[in-house]
């Protein structure tokens, strides 16, 4: 009976076991075959040099939708990509310091194409001035002190010196004006030093 059961089930285990095994061959990277492989390379108009690792943008408009594709150039500035079938196509390069020119192919176009070129600009803005301000902190906790910069404080013309010793971390000012840090009272005050 086991025999019998083994030489009927061995020959549909191994066709379907082989299916698996055909099916698992397949290359990951697969383009379906109604798409169409695009290859290009993305170049400064003014100098034709290839502008790599700039981002491109392919939006695609069939009867039914408009979707975008998007992709990086690579190191050399070219790229592949497979694009669905549809009734226009509109390529355009994005990057820092750059302007876009879309360029618009039909499905006709596109087929007759060997490798597509698309050309940026240059966008040299002239920006504003940069103004960087800094400040020096008005509270600076050392491994043995405690400085406050009484002159960086924007509130010291209008607070005394007690109110103003009340905004120091770790030091407490008691109702009397006793000062303690860290909870004592054997501490040590430098003026300007």
């Amino acid at each position: 009976m086991k025999s019998l059961l083994f030489r009927l089930l061995s020959p549909s285990l191994l066709l379907l076991l082989s299916t698996f095994f055909v099916y698992a061959q397949q290359p990951e990277n697969t383009v379906p075959s109604h798409y169409r492989k695009v290859r290009g390379m993305v170049q400064n108009k003014q100098t034709l040099q290839p502008i790599p690792y700039t981002t491109l943008l392919v939006v695609y408009t069939s009867s039914t939708k408009t979707d975008t594709l998007r992709q990086v150039t690579d190191d050399a500035g070219r790229f592949e990509l497979a694009v669905p079938p549809a009734q226009s196509y509109i390529f355009t390069s994005q990057g820092i310091g750059y302007k876009a020119i879309p360029q618009k192919y039909t499905a006709e176009q596109l087929a007759m194409k060997g490798l597509i070129r698309i050309q940026v600009e240059e966008n040299a803005e002239q920006l504003n001035d940069v103004v960087v301000v800094a400040q020096k902190p008005i509270v600076r906790l050392g491994i043995d002190r405690i400085a406050y910069n009484v002159k960086d404080d924007p509130l010291s013309k209008n607070l005394n010196l007690q109110d103003m010793m009340r905004r120091v971390p770790l030091v407490t000012v008691d109702g009397q004006g006793n000062l303690q840090v860290k909870g004592s009272s054997d501490f040590t005050i430098f003026l300007n030093g």
